[in-house]
């Protein structure tokens, strides 16, 4: 199993997704004591095998019998299944960020915990010094200041699947050229639209996602891709919108429509500057519903993740939102905030 979670810790730490294992089976009791209700191992246990020890081979029939070091002499058949188990779950849980949980049956709390520890986070990045893709194992320390418990990656598998954004240069180039095509479309909301960012709330919007077929107007090329209709709905209390002397709101706003795969490549992006001029019944009107805007984008086949963006030039307010368009696929409409 060991090339197996090489690859699902990278492809996890490129989807920038952490684990909370929780073991169904609730409270049991262990012979050897190993675990809180948290799952925390004691006496300096970090892996599953240094549960188990050593395998030697007893009796006549040559029946392997647990033996050697660690606890396992301790244990009954099922105690060592169990706490191994749970010693690999927290190992990848830690690995990729998360917390396991064992040996309760307070499911409500431990759901309420994971939403807690999940719900406040910070995104931090840094390029290694080493840039060999040899397999190895590289270590990652996090430290901060005052008496806090910090969960995080504790490290890494340098293999190419642990590349989210593996051409981040080719990717800058991109991003360089859009912006030289659409002056000022596209430069205020560059810092919120990375893959995997935390969403940004100080404009709540809607976007119903859709997918529409190909227009009859577009070449071959393009025909062949997977094109997707976005209808915004974005509250017009979070935008700074001007009464100008002829009675209509106006202001400027940035909409971005970046589609990644997931090693966080640009496959796609439309990014639009929309000046609005909203007359007095139809200002009426968008209070209720939220700003009209529509926008459409093409992406290869396969699976892409979309994230989305608004920005607001007078009050300088930004709200993102990213969604798997294999979720768009499935039910045909996706919408958040």
């Amino acid at each position: 199993m060991e090339s197996e979670l090489k690859k699902t810790l990278a492809m996890l730490a490129a989807a920038r997704a952490a684990i909370y294992p929780v073991d169904a089976r609730g409270v049991t009791v262990s012979s050897g004591g190993l675990y809180t209700a948290e799952n925390n191992l004691s006496h300096g246990i970090t892996s599953g095998g240094q549960l188990l020890g050593p395998t030697s081979v007893g009796g006549a029939a040559g029946a392997p019998n647990v033996g050697g070091g660690g606890f396992a002499n301790k244990m009954t058949s099922d105690s060592v299944e169990r706490n191994g188990d749970q010693a690999d779950a927290q190992i990848l849980a830690e690995q990729s960020g998360g917390k396991a949980f064992a040996n309760t049956n307070g499911l409500s709390h431990i759901m309420a915990d994971i939403a807690a520890n999940s719900g406040n986070f910070y995104t931090v990045s840094y390029a290694p010094s080493n840039a060999k893709m040899d397999g190895a194992y590289r270590d990652i320390k996090v430290k901060v200041a005052g008496d806090y418990h910090l969960s995080y990656r504790r490290g890494y598998f340098a293999v190419d699947e642990a590349l989210p954004g593996s051409s981040l240069a080719s990717r800058d180039e991109a991003v360089r050229k859009l912006a030289a095509e659409h002056p000022g479309a596209v430069d205020p909301l560059l810092p919120f639209m990375d893959l995997g960012m935390p969403q940004s709330e100080q404009i709540l919007f809607e976007a119903k996602i859709r997918p529409v077929p190909a227009k009859e107007t577009e070449p071959a090329d393009e025909k062949k891709k997977e094109h997707y209709a976005i209808d915004f709905a974005v509250d017009l209390k979070d935008l700074n919108l001007k009464l100008d002397a002829d009675g209509q709101h106006k202001g400027n706003l940035n909409i971005s429509l970046i589609a990644y795969d997931r090693y966080g490549n640009i496959m796609s992006r439309k990014d639009h500057l929309i000046a609005l001029n909203i007359k007095p019944d139809v200002y009426a009107l968008y209070q209720n519903t939220g700003v009209q805007l529509h926008g459409e984008i093409a992406v290869p086949k396969g699976n892409y993740w979309l994230r989305t963006g608004v920005y607001d030039r007078n009050s300088r307010k930004v709200g993102t939102m990213e969604i798997p368009l294999s979720a768009v696929k499935a039910v045909e409409t996706a919408a958040g905030q």
